[in-house]
């Protein structure tokens, strides 16, 4: 589920409540949103992104904290969008 509500890439507080209050509520798996591995990846300018190390460690802590609140487990949903959202660039 994109939220479209990343800044420069970055996960923010409204990534921790939105998916802590799914792994609190019981589900057995939460999965990051659509998470772009290049900035011309993004399916949005506003998505969550990993393409430099300062984005990668405000991710680390939101699994731990989900799995105090609850026992899901907490992969990061990876893509690469570029050819939908920069067809440009193929040419």
């Amino acid at each position: 589920m994109c939220q479209y509500s990343s800044e420069n890439g970055y996960v923010n507080d409204w990534h921790l409540v939105h998916l802590g209050s799914r792994a609190a509520g019981g589900a057995g798996l939460v999965l990051t949103e659509a998470t772009a591995v290049t900035p011309q990846g993004r399916i949005s300018p506003k998505g969550l992104g990993i393409w430099n190390d300062d984005q990668i460690e405000p991710l680390a802590p939101w699994p731990a904290q989900y799995l105090r609140a609850a026992p899901a487990d907490t992969p990061v949903h990876l893509v690469d969008s570029a050819y939908v959202a920069a067809p440009s660039i193929l040419i």
